[in-house]
């Protein structure tokens, strides 16, 4: 989804937070199940999972990638988002230099 809040959740329905902190984390992380390392995720159920998990497990009939590509795609996202709010921020200065020079140039027509 778009937006969120960031923040100290603790029930379980949002565990998404912290398979998406996974995703960045330094460790690797094991799968429970199988003991293997969870290098592959699972778009269905929204998770990391194992190369077990997503070829003969339980998310064998999901939508599921490498991680190497996922990460990929979401790099992409956020560099679009990037730029787009660098263009925003660039539009805000420049509405922001127009108003002040109208203002100053109506403060000078009135002295």
């Amino acid at each position: 989804g778009s937006g969120g809040g960031g923040g100290g959740a603790t029930s379980p329905a949002s565990a998404a937070s912290d398979t998406e902190s996974g995703v960045f984390s330094v460790e690797s992380e094991v799968c429970a199940e199988h003991d293997s390392e969870l290098d592959w995720f699972c778009a269905t159920e929204q998770k990391l999972i194992c190369s077990l998990c997503a070829n003969a497990g339980p998310c064998r009939e999901h939508g599921v990638a490498p991680l190497a590509r996922r990460v990929g795609v979401v790099r992409n996202q956020l560099v679009d988002v990037c730029e787009k709010i660098q263009l925003q921020a660039l539009d805000i200065e420049k509405f922001i230099q127009q108003t002040l020079t109208a203002k100053e140039q109506k403060l000078q027509a009135s002295a």
